[in-house]
């Protein structure tokens, strides 16, 4: 099963267990990349990697990376999903 790189505007397809193609995973900094990798060893499933703030935060930064090293905007989903997470997260803690 295949999906596209998570990467803006790249239509790349790529396995499920992959986020972005070769050639936009090695445009993202390895210390973001070790991030992820710490991120996803941590939380096994995608459920939990999805409401995973510290993996949801390092996946945004390598899409903003890559979009800022090819002159791209830099929004992006994750970044947008890793918001809602920790507004939620503020809100449970506060009942």
């Amino acid at each position: 099963m295949k999906r596209t790189c998570d990467a803006n505007h790249c239509s790349v397809r790529v396995d499920m267990n992959k986020g972005m193609c070769p050639d936009h995973w090695h445009q993202v900094p390895v210390a973001i990349q070790r991030r992820i990798y710490a991120a996803a060893r941590a939380h096994k499933t995608s459920a939990q990697r999805l409401s995973s703030i510290e993996f949801l935060e390092a996946w945004a930064d390598a899409v903003e990376a890559v979009a800022t090293a090819e002159g791209r905007l830099t929004r992006n989903a994750f970044r947008s999903l890793a918001n809602m997470v920790k507004q939620r997260q503020l809100t449970a803690g506060r009942k």
